[in-house]
């Protein structure tokens, strides 16, 4: 057996789409289902640990016995493609969405988990994060003509993204941080952003229709020339979150990519 089919059968083992003995395993005193059961059991374990340590706040949502049989589903039916497990959170909320049951007792939960999703997708960009060169710092925003107003295009740190739902899982957010659900509205519909930087921990930060539509504006991104006037006195608020992580110029009559 080459390396690449050897490597490709195991894999389907520890999927249960393979036995032991179709990896070549050698039984002895254990059977070689026995051994690669083993090797199950382990594997499963080691990614319901990736997926506790990106959903957190969803575990202690669905408690630690549901949220484990919804890893556990996850591990066996998303197979895992590289050594970097960094990733393999992505579309667990997809995962929730196929136990109706969960679903129905806890509606908010899906929307929840695709939060804690894009908050560890947000985090991991903004720690890769470099300024392209031809962004300009804020500083120099002082420095900018009249003339060029129209044409200035405010970029978003990459830790920093809309987010809306029909629920109030922003608010959740907040309250399983602090234990305090008296004043939660869970049926409440909440937009805002979801805000990551590298010296302190996530953030979600609700925000108005309008202050939601800006942002979402500002992430395409547009210069200011092309966003509704009323929309541009929500600009202070903004600046005030220190979500920009400097400015460019579009060419005049177009957006800045």
């Amino acid at each position: 057996m080459q390396l690449a089919e050897f490597q490709h059968q195991f894999r389907q083992a520890l999927h249960y789409q393979a036995s032991g003995e179709s990896c070549g395993i050698v039984s002895d005193q254990f059977s070689a289902e026995q051994r690669i059961q083993i090797y199950r059991n382990n594997f499963v374990m080691s990614l319901n640990e990736v997926l506790a340590l990106t959903y957190p706040k969803t575990l202690a949502l669905l408690g630690e016995e549901c949220f484990e049989q919804m890893a556990r589903q996850h591990v066996l039916s998303v197979p895992l493609h590289t050594g970097d497990v960094s990733q393999y959170g992505r579309g667990f909320a997809k995962t929730l969405e196929r136990f109706p049951n969960v679903s129905q007792a806890v509606p908010y939960c899906v929307e929840f988990a695709r939060l804690e999703d894009q908050l560890d997708e947000s985090q991991q960009q903004q720690n890769e994060f470099q300024i392209p060169r031809y962004w300009q710092s804020l500083e120099q925003l002082s420095q900018l003509e009249p003339a060029q107003h129209q044409a200035l295009v405010l970029h978003l740190f990459p830790g920093c993204t809309a987010f809306r739902s029909h629920y109030a899982v922003f608010s959740l957010f907040t309250a399983i941080e602090t234990q305090q659900f008296d004043q939660l509205e869970i049926a409440q519909s909440e937009q805002g952003i979801l805000l990551c930087h590298q010296a302190t921990p996530p953030r979600c930060i609700t925000m108005t229709p309008a202050q939601y539509e800006l942002v979402c504006l500002l992430e395409q991104p547009l210069p200011l020339a092309q966003i509704p006037a009323p929309l541009l006195a929500e600009l202070a608020f903004l600046f005030e979150l220190g979500i920009f992580a400097g400015f460019s110029l579009a060419p005049q009559g177009g957006s800045d990519a």
